[in-house]
């Protein structure tokens, strides 16, 4: 007599290591001499608190209400072990159940291994071996179908259901005679479209031919016409379609558009979704400037209109008696006309005066600015502007710290947080709490970049027909995780384009978004079915969905709070960001670091420029190829630089264009590896993270465990919890590293040199002036109005100097 017990289990989640799952289901049926008895056993268990992921919970419907009053898994052991008995085990997928009965063993402090102390078999190897499938993997639904199980009753997964299908299967291929070995193919041809590739959104398309050699280069797919029948033919032009699936769950991922012409194939995007994320980093790198405002509109706070509406005076015989009445006033045409451009069509009204607060008991700190001048603020100064069209009046503070509690504290906070300070130690020696550092980051974040805003509208013009050598990269780092039961960090990478003479950072742009309302976007990805869409069907593709964009047995998982950002799409924005500074230059050579990801974006992006001869680009790696050796990766041509920018440090260059020889002698990636160098000693967020030995228990769990994850967890132990601030420290770093920070230390190790220190931002050409961080502090584009006004210039602020 052979006794065979059938097992399976559902479970909070992938893995009982990375993330702490727990199983809230086990089931167990007994098979003799291949035939089912009928004997089983099934029970719902409480995981102690451990909450059910989505993906689990769209698996097998079980709410984590349901299990509040269910036992626990220790007080079912016993019963458990006692049905087993002394029979071999079948599982589907051995692998992952045993590593959750290990678990579970522990948390019970028994000593029995489910993988030690029993025979086990897996009818899943078994079904794949015969396959000769090389991944190992096939869902059970699909043994079923090549096995003939009938498995119509099962709507979700279920612990029992699983395990009398699963039973029945072990039935099958322990009576036949010979084993399946090829899957026959499922997969139905879809009906053409009407739409098979991405339409322009707002005049913008990338998906065409990315080689700039090809005559489909720029040229986008041309539109299905209508047959007679009513379909749509599926000839798009010299372009045909093809739908890659995934190996693993056999769902279709992307489109692929291959050029009939040349043979180059490149991944479709969605022009909405990338023209979305340009627009949104355009609303937060914008110049807040004041106007009239007088709108006449009603606020709205899901537009972000903020209440325009306007009321004048007026007398009004009713009854024969006069009585005084308010007006709403039309909508003033200076609302679209604001005080920095047009500074003529305000008056200078009166001045607020407010004392500056300071709390008793925190340090009063002084420092001197770039010309010795110390900033001592007894009092801020508000301006009141009077409209000279409808005369409404608006104040604008001259120093946006005026209404703040502690401004004495603003210059050495933002010094410590651009030199490596650490949060908890900067509370100790200036003695305010966290919140009020976080508040404060954000207040430097939007200084910084309104700062910078107004220097670039001022001045870009001075990069007229000069020559950018820039270099681009990304880079990778992690926020801590958040809660005890998931050690799983968030991964988030950097996209920034440096000039390699200069140092000056031209954008560093974060794949996270903090700016959307995310909860109300969480909402909508699942009212409007995202998760259920192929990614390339979907109305937002340029976001990763909370819980499905990474998968829950690696370490890393989507951030608690905020969504994040594609990479691919987070580069093609971060390209469309840069194409005022490319706009007014001459000429641009753009090297970037060997990535699939830049090649597509680069010659997608940038074709305008490619086209026209004013931008040269390449990916480069270092170096693997011999004077006069070639390789071809796809259309494009690895060759060896023959002469290093950097001495003894040889680069093969991947030409994306034509270039001249100029553009191969200074290739290099010096200036973007310095600035990330610059990002990792000089914000104490980024620094590496250090590895941490976890206990000997947990050594003890992971040894025992069929999985191969580490056995160490890594922890940034001074890393952010909130990716918001990482992002946010970022753009304060790049501002202060263009405008502040000079490169006085280099000077200073070349002997016999004469040369005053100067910022990127003096050496790019943009400004004449070192600044200082109190510059930074203290700007406002009010007060530049004001000053402007008091002296009675006529000259416009934003006019180019000649």
């Amino acid at each position: 007599m052979k006794r065979q017990i059938v097992i399976d289990t559902e479970t909070t989640g992938l893995s009982p290591t990375r993330g702490s799952h727990r199983v809230i289901e086990i089931a167990l049926v007994e098979v003799i001499d291949n035939k089912l008895t009928g004997r089983t056993y099934q029970s719902y268990l409480n995981p102690q608190g451990r909450k059910i992921t989505r993906k689990a919970f769209e698996l097998h419907k079980i709410k984590d209400s349901f299990l509040l009053d269910k036992p626990l898994f220790v007080d079912c052991m016993s019963d458990i072990i006692s049905f087993i008995g002394d029979a071999e085990l079948v599982f589907y997928n051995k692998v992952f159940d045993l590593k959750f009965l290990n678990s579970e063993s522990q948390y019970a402090n028994s000593d029995i291994n489910f993988t030690e102390n029993y025979n086990t078999t897996c009818l899943m190897e078994t079904v794949t071996d015969a396959l000769n499938r090389k991944s190992g993997m096939l869902s059970l639904d699909d043994a079923c179908r090549l096995y003939h199980i009938d498995n119509s009753n099962r709507e979700a997964h279920g612990a029992l259901i699983d395990t009398i299908i699963t039973a029945k299967l072990l039935i099958e291929l322990n009576t036949r005679t010979t084993l399946v070995n090829q899957i026959p193919h499922k997969n139905k041809a879809e009906p053409p479209e009407k739409f098979p590739f991405p339409r322009a959104y707002k005049g913008y398309q990338i998906n065409f031919c990315k080689n700039p050699n090809c005559k489909n280069y720029g040229v986008a797919p041309s539109a299905p016409t209508k047959k007679a029948n009513g379909e749509y033919s599926k000839d798009i032009g010299e372009y045909k379609l093809q739908v890659t699936r995934s190996k693993r769950k056999g769902k279709a991922t992307v489109k692929i558009l291959t050029c009939k012409l040349c043979k180059s194939a490149s991944t479709m995007f969605s022009n909405k979704g990338i023209v979305q994320e340009v627009e949104r980093l355009q609303s937060i790198y914008k110049l807040s400037i004041p106007s009239c405002p007088n709108t006449a509109l009603s606020p709205n706070k899901r537009k972000g209109i903020p209440d325009g509406r306007r009321y004048e005076k007026i007398l009004k015989k009713v009854r024969n008696k006069t009585i005084e009445l308010s007006k709403l006033k039309p909508a003033c045409s200076n609302h679209n006309f604001d005080i920095l451009a047009y500074p003529d069509n305000y008056w200078l009204d009166s001045k607020n005066k407010k004392r500056a607060k300071n709390s008793k008991g925190l340090p009063k700190i002084i420092h001197p600015d770039s010309s010795g001048k110390y900033h001592g603020i007894n009092e801020l100064v508000s301006q009141t502007f009077k409209c000279k069209e409808c005369k409404t009046k608006f104040s604008a503070p001259l120093n946006p710290q005026k209404g703040q509690t502690n401004q004495q504290i603003n210059y050495q906070l933002f010094s410590e947080l651009v030199n490596k300070g650490i949060i908890n130690r900067i509370a100790e020696k200036l003695r305010i709490n966290h919140d009020l550092i976080y508040s404060r980051i954000e207040f430097f974040y939007n200084q910084c970049i309104q700062f910078e805003q107004y220097h670039l509208n001022k001045n870009i013009y001075k990069l007229k027909n000069k020559k950018l050598n820039l270099s681009m990269d990304r880079q990778s780092f992690y926020s801590n995780w958040t809660s005890k039961r998931d050690a799983r960090r968030t991964l988030l990478v950097n996209t920034s384009t440096v000039d390699n003479d200069s140092r000056f950072v031209l954008g560093s742009t974060l794949n996270f978004d903090f700016t959307s309302d995310y909860k109300a976007l969480s909402k909508e990805f699942i009212r409007i079915g995202e998760y259920s869409k192929e990614p390339f069907k979907r109305r937002y593709q340029q976001y990763i969905l909370p819980e499905e964009g990474i998968s829950e047995d690696q370490t890393i998982k989507t951030p608690t709070k905020h969504l994040l950002v594609q990479q691919t799409y987070s580069i093609f924005a971060h390209l469309e960001m840069l194409k005022p500074f490319f706009d007014g230059v001459g000429k641009i050579n753009l090297y970037a670091d060997d990535d699939n990801a830049f090649d597509i974006c680069i010659t997608k992006t940038l074709k305008d420029y490619i086209k026209e001869g004013k931008l040269q680009a390449c990916i480069t790696r270092n170096s693997k190829l011999s004077e006069g050796e070639t390789e071809f990766d796809s259309i494009f041509q690895w060759t060896p630089q023959i002469t290093p920018k950097i001495d003894g440090k040889y680069l093969d260059l991947k030409l994306l264009s034509d270039v001249d020889d100029d553009f191969l002698e200074q290739a290099s990636l010096n200036g973007v590896d310095n600035y990330f160098q610059i990002l990792r000693r000089r914000l104490n967020m980024l620094e590496r993270p250090i590895k941490a030995a976890v206990n000997s228990n947990k050594k003890q769990e992971v040894k025992n465990d069929l999985s191969s994850e580490s056995q160490y967890e890594t922890w940034n132990i001074y890393g952010s919890y909130n990716p918001k601030y990482i992002s946010m420290m970022i753009e304060i770093m790049r501002v202060y590293n263009n405008y502040v920070l000079t490169d006085e230390k280099s000077l200073r190790n070349k002997k016999s040199c004469s040369n005053k220190p100067k910022t990127p931002a003096q050496k790019i050409g943009l400004v004449n002036n070192i600044f200082d961080i109190y510059d930074i502090l203290e700007f406002s584009v009010a007060r530049v109005v004001t000053d402007y006004l008091e002296q009675f210039n006529t000259m416009p602020l934003l006019a180019n100097e000649s």
